[in-house]
């Protein structure tokens, strides 16, 4: 679109064309505005109002405005271009297994400038590596999403809930209490989670399952057309209301950082689990890396919810991750209703197993 604004043989229908196409974009994500300026559009735009064809004159004009209303946090409008700071920030999310890499390019939601840039980021804006490890566990056990309803808590750039619509998940619902990371799942679901595949050997087993054909495309499609995102407060009874009995698998990385959050993350948690048969996996730091996180095991007991607690010991599922890993421990909650119907997970305590 940039380079027809820019072009000086641009036909006035191409010009109003791409104008639309433009103003439908940002309308769409605010994140748009960045990029028309990076590829020095902004004042391309400004000067198209004045174009002799009042239809080019209009689109231009509509497109400033919009632009001016819906620019982005530390993007000003109109810019010169060109400038690599404005331009979103992305996260590579290493969710795959040996054999069926997968990972996910997720653009991160732009930053209060005020923050100072850098490593400081929002909660919602780090690929933290319990939800890497979550990722992973899934892609070991594929069959515990495939076929499945899907909720996934505190999603933030919702790698846990993507990976699940991968693997097979029939639905996949992304849920965050902050706006902008809503906002910001729903741009990566639209554009299947930013997916690399790197083909592997063929070394599939006969029925093995992993993600679709090893094909980027069929897991991009699978994220685009089985995730939504919506927002959820599991401290707002409302929201929570929302999401009762609605999940055969209700999935958290890192849920529980504070004070207090444990409450409601086992309530939501236990409320949303479809009845008898719903699960939950949740991956967490211990109690001795994230306050709150020690209330728990009491509290799953007291939903009356039956769980097996593990410590990610697997060198497997922390590739990657070693340096954030290496002096914080993992908890790994595989909850049921009953005791029969917990998920296994047995293998994420053993150092070494066949992942492939």
């Amino acid at each position: 679109l940039a380079s027809v604004l820019l072009a000086p043989s641009s036909s006035p229908d191409a010009l109003a064309d791409a104008l639309e196409r433009a103003t439908a974009a940002v309308d769409a994500d605010d994140e748009f505005v960045a990029a028309l300026g990076f590829h020095r559009a902004h004042r391309a735009v400004v000067r198209l109002t004045t174009h002799p064809s009042p239809d080019v004159a209009a689109a231009a004009g509509d497109l400033a405005e919009l632009c001016a209303r819906r620019c982005p946090r530390g993007v000003p409008f109109p810019s010169v271009g060109g400038d690599a700071s404005v331009e979103p920030s992305y996260a590579r999310c290493d969710v795959g297994r040996r054999n069926a890499p997968l990972a996910l390019i997720l653009r991160r939601a732009r930053e209060d400038p005020a923050l100072g840039g850098g490593e400081k980021r929002r909660v919602p804006n780090i690929a933290w590596p319990s939800a890497i490890v979550l990722a992973r566990v899934l892609a070991l056990h594929p069959a515990l999403v495939r076929g499945k309803d899907v909720l996934e808590l505190g999603a933030g750039l919702g790698a846990v809930g993507m990976a699940a619509a991968a693997l097979g998940a029939d639905a996949a619902t992304l849920t965050d209490v902050d706006d902008d990371a809503v906002a910001n799942m729903r741009y990566n679901i639209a554009r299947g989670g930013g997916v690399r595949v790197r083909r592997a050997r063929s070394r599939r087993r006969e029925g093995e399952a992993g993600v679709v054909d090893d094909d980027a495309t069929a897991a991009a499609a699978a994220i685009a057309s089985r995730c939504v995102a919506k927002a959820l407060d599991w401290n707002d009874a409302r929201d929570v209301r929302d999401v009762e009995g609605t999940a055969d698998v209700v999935l958290g990385a890192d849920v529980v950082h504070d004070h207090g959050m444990a409450d409601g993350v086992v309530s939501a948690l236990a409320r949303a689990m479809r009845s008898p048969h719903g699960v939950g996996v949740i991956v967490n730091p211990a109690p001795e890396h994230r306050a709150g996180a020690d209330r728990i095991p009491e509290l799953l007991t007291a939903a009356g919810l039956v769980f097996e607690r593990r410590v990610v010991a697997s060198a497997l599922l922390r590739a990657g991750l070693e340096e954030e890993t290496e002096d914080v421990k993992l908890d790994v909650f595989a909850i049921a209703r009953a005791e029969e119907r917990v998920p296994r997970l047995e293998d994420v305590g053993e150092r070494w197993f066949e992942f492939d």
